[in-house]
């Protein structure tokens, strides 16, 4: 295992690893780095690797040979059943549609509880539809064993390449995909081979009686033989003495300061010490049929659309499944169309010649698989060592280029010698060498996209499976009417040129590949989530420190830049669904630079200790959170970051002194909301801040957001949608005003008749509109529900009860019309919630009492003092408390505690009615 502080620049985009030392060019480093686990995939012996990842191609053979093995069945299944060749072929064209649309069904499940039950269950399902297909004898038989085939088949594609991600290093990953492209070419070509000779000699269903019979050895094998291959990293990686509770267990030894760089050897890998205290797996933990990963529905429900989204957004993925999905179509069009073409004259071939034929197209991707898979990983460290052992994904592609011509000279070569009835073994030699050059390319392709997304390489598959087949679903379609129209040389000569345009575009990828990749970096991921939260870093000087360590003066990095990229990358793995151990080695790598960035005790030491803690929240390891947000809070307190910007040097600039804000409320933020989830003190009462606050630039935000909503929204009329009408979007913008002025209501130095205006309408929109949402509608009440209403009627209130703007501008039936609307609600809520009660009681109370407030003001207008109340609206002192204690009860936040000491009692004086609206907004 690599010392933690001899990671891979984590400014690298996703894919460039460090494979060799440039002093030591003769020993490779392991990438993907191995935990010190021994049950982890990547530490296990070789026999175990070989043995699990056999039975992989074996499957994928098996899956494919049920797939084409049917074409040398056409002719006699056409004599015995009557189907024609259009609805033989349209039966593979539909098999194709399921190709695409199962793996978007079953890789979530495989993403979701491992490899090992997706294999059990799509062969023991395989094994049935081969039993099926030997009995078959309609037209609805035909059509649904190739979809049932197919639909499940579609795995064969998609996890065999995460078995190769979780299993394999990226300097064996060419061979190991080139075996695996090579067991689809057997599959694809030899059982139509076997497949003949059975049909003449045994009968056309006992071909799918012997696929049966594999299929039966391969389910045994998988049930006790395959071991399931997802690993899922303890929180804890080899890094547990650098999380010591509080800031002492992020330290460093002294020994240990290395900048990560490209110039200073950073990877002193070995190979990976195994921790003699965990211990093996027994057989039978081993071959548990699920290993479940934590995570909601919808995370689950999200691999169903991610591939989607993965497919159209990263240009590498997408490129590389139109080169996969060319290459499939290229075999798909010559097996079907010699199927079709040379059973007639003058070829006149019987199917066990037919068969014969896959020789051709096997030999030809046997060679490619052989000369390919080898040699690109020799090629990949070739280049590596040139670029001082330093890999990137785009160096296998240059292989590819090399054996891309063979395609479209065999393509176009079969078409005209079909067409114009050149000998059979031209026609072969031209098949094998479009196959010669199909497998180096397909090959590359899969192992690309491993290398340079292997964190998403399950979703990105299903993306690429869904463009081959998808792509392979329409030519077949589109093939006999186009070949009919235009003829076999003219269709072969345009999809020809078409798949020379597609193998050419590589060239693309050598040149802007690594380019296209910097868009994916972990930094992207903290911006666009993270960052939205919490805005305390400055992005462009970010992404300036990001280029100095990822340049080639990286050597010259600055500590305090290594620290930041560091440390957003590893909250940036964070984020992805299976980050294994990247984050925590991250985040000791940045920790290696702290002292040098706490030793400032400036704008940039308060925002380490912020990034800290967000790594704290976001991870099961890592320091207190209160300890942190309270220490950062108290650092700025200490620079005076809680002050007015107009009593601090005016030669500061305003990038500064809006960081400066930036930190301090993000730090206050974050201290709140763990004090007040742990029951601890706050670092500071708000009365003790007086920074300013942007409403001004925040109001014009929530303003333009509200201008910009659809009219009309995407979703209307979905029952049970967030945002299924144009009343949430209300509902949420009136909920933004008050927590925007929240902090100012009770602040009477600040507090303005405008503010207080505006915040008594926005209270009244929420209840009218909760009113709209919910009576008579088909939906639950939530606790967050409770709280928007409750704390939307307690604002009214405390408006009426502060400001005589307000009272004035509010008639008496405009109040009363609010109050029964909120209790009215509120009685809802506790008929069907019982912890609700003590809410709807507290309400009646306080609105009953607000309304005689108004009425004695109505009477006395000008009068300054505040009434007393009138005996009708007083409640029960012992009445108040019972619910006060009921809604402590029910888990509401203690705040609650000062708002609600403050409504038991007669209000008589107007001491007692100052404390009433006090305590009214300490909540």
């Amino acid at each position: 295992m690599a010392s933690l502080e001899e990671q891979d620049n984590p400014a690298w985009p996703p894919g460039t690893v460090r494979l060799e030392e440039e002093d030591r060019a003769s020993q490779i480093i392991q990438q993907p780095q191995p935990s010190r686990d021994p049950n982890d995939p990547l530490n296990w012996p070789n026999r175990l690797k070989y043995w699990n990842f056999g039975l992989a191609a074996f499957y994928t053979l098996m899956v494919f040979a049920l797939i084409d093995a049917a074409t040398p069945t056409w002719a006699p299944m056409h004599e015995q059943l009557g189907f024609s060749y259009d609805i033989l072929n349209t039966s593979y064209a539909v098999g194709c549609g399921a190709l695409a649309i199962g793996a978007c069904v079953l890789i979530p499940f495989a993403l979701k509880y491992g490899r090992r039950p997706i294999y059990i269950c799509s062969t023991a399902i395989q094994f049935g539809v081969s039993i099926w297909s030997a009995h078959q004898q309609t037209v609805a038989d035909l059509m649904m064993v190739n979809i049932l085939s197919c639909f499940m088949g579609a795995l064969a594609e998609t996890v065999v390449q995460m078995t190769v991600a979780d299993v394999f290093f990226v300097n064996q990953r060419g061979t190991m995909n080139a075996i695996f492209f090579w067991s689809t070419r057997i599959g694809a070509s030899l059982a139509p081979l076997a497949a003949g000779y059975v049909t003449i000699s045994q009968g056309w269903r006992w071909v799918w009686w012997w696929i049966a019979i594999f299929f039966g050895v391969l389910l045994l094998a998988m049930i006790f033989g395959y071991e399931e291959t997802k690993f899922v990293t303890p929180p804890i990686d080899g890094v547990s003495q650098l999380h010591q509770p509080g800031i002492e267990g992020i330290r460093r030894s002294k020994d240990t300061d290395h900048p990560l760089s490209s110039k200073e050897p950073n990877t002193n890998f070995t190979v990976s010490d195994i921790d003699s205290t965990i211990s093996r797996k027994s057989y039978r933990e081993r071959l548990a049929l699920t290993t479940s990963s934590p995570g909601s529905l919808g995370s689950f429900v999200r691999h169903c659309y991610q591939p989607f989204q993965i497919l159209f957004s990263v240009p590498g993925v997408f490129y590389m499944s139109l080169v996969y999905g060319a290459m499939m179509i290229s075999s798909n069009i010559l097996v079907t169309t010699l199927s079709n073409w040379m059973t007639r004259a003058p070829y006149n071939f019987n199917p066990d010649q037919i068969g014969l034929m896959s020789l051709a197209p096997f030999t030809g991707s046997t060679l490619g698989t052989l000369i390919c898979g080898p040699l690109s990983d020799w090629w990949i460290l070739y280049l590596s060592r040139r670029n001082k052992g330093i890999y990137e994904p785009e160096m296998r592609l240059w292989v590819m280029a090399a054996f891309a011509p063979f395609v479209p000279i065999g393509m176009i070569l079969f078409g005209v010698g079909l067409s114009s009835g050149w000998p059979w073994p031209v026609l072969a030699v031209s098949y094998a060498l479009c196959s010669f050059g199909t497998a180096p390319a397909g090959t590359i392709s899969l192992t690309y996209i491993t290398d340079a997304y292997t964190e998403v390489v399950g979703d990105a598959m299903v993306g690429v499976t869904f463009i081959r087949n998808m792509c392979s679903f329409i030519i077949i379609f589109a093939l006999p009417p186009w070949i009919a129209a235009a003829g076999v040389q003219t269709v072969y000569i345009v999809i020809g040129v078409f798949i020379t345009a597609i193998l050419f575009g590589s060239g693309i990828f050598i040149v802007f590949g690594k380019r296209f990749r910097f868009r994916f970096r972990k930094s992207k991921a903290y911006f666009e989530n993270v960052h939205l939260q919490y805005p305390f870093l400055h992005e462009p000087t970010f992404r300036k420190w990001e280029k100095d360590v990822a340049g080639p003066d990286s050597a010259c990095a600055d500590p305090t830049q290594l620290f930041f990229v560091n440390m957003v990358y590893a909250i940036g793995a964070l984020l992805k669904s299976n980050p294994k151990s990247l984050p925590q080695q991250l985040y000791a790598s940045a920790l290696l630079h702290l002292d040098h960035v706490l030793s400032k005790k400036n704008l940039e030491s308060i925002q380490a200790l912020l990034c800290c803690a967000l790594f704290s929240i976001r991870s099961a390891t890592g320091p207190s959170v209160w300890n942190l947000s309270g220490l950062a809070l108290r650092q700025c307190i200490e620079l005076g970051y809680h002050r007015s910007i107009k009593k601090m040097n005016l030669r500061t600039s305003v990038l500064r002194l809006e960081l400066r804000k930036r930190v301090f409320w993000c730090a206050y933020q974050m201290d709140c909301a763990a004090s007040v989830n742990l029951g601890l003190p706050l670092s500071l009462p708000i009365q003790e801040v007086d920074t300013e606050e942007q409403l001004s630039s925040l109001r014009k935000d929530v303003d333009e957001w509200m201008a910009e909503t659809p009219a009309e929204p995407l979703r209307a009329g979905v029952p049970l949608t967030v945002f299924a009408n144009a009343e949430d979007w209300r509902l949420t913008y009136y909920e933004t005003i008050l927590f925007l002025y929240r902090g100012k209501l009770t602040d009477r130095n600040s507090t303005n008749e405008e503010l207080l205006l505006e915040c008594t309408q926005a209270a009244s929109n929420i209840c009218q509109s909760c009113k709209r949402l919910y009576i008579g509608k088909p939906i639950n009440y939530t606790w967050s529900t409770l709280h928007v209403l409750f704390l939307a009627g307690l604002t009214y209130m405390h408006c009426l009860w502060t400001s005589p703007a307000v009272r004035q501008a509010v008639r008496i039936d405009s109040a009363s019309n609010i109050f029964t609307t909120c209790t009215m609600l509120l009685a809802i809520m506790a008929e069907r919630w019982e912890a609700a009660t003590p809410y709807r009681n507290l309400f009646e109370a306080l609105s009953s009492r607000t309304m005689a407030m108004m009425v004695e003001r109505n009477q006395q207008e000008r009068q300054e003092t505040l009434p007393s109340p009138s005996e009708s609206g007083n409640a029960n002192v012992e009445d108040l408390t019972n619910w006060a204690a009921q809604i402590a009860d029910v888990n509401m936040p203690d705040a609650y505690g000062s708002l609600l000491s403050g409504l038991i009692g007669d209000f008589g004086t107007q001491e007692e009615a100052q404390e009433f609206y006090d305590s009214l907004w300490n909540f």
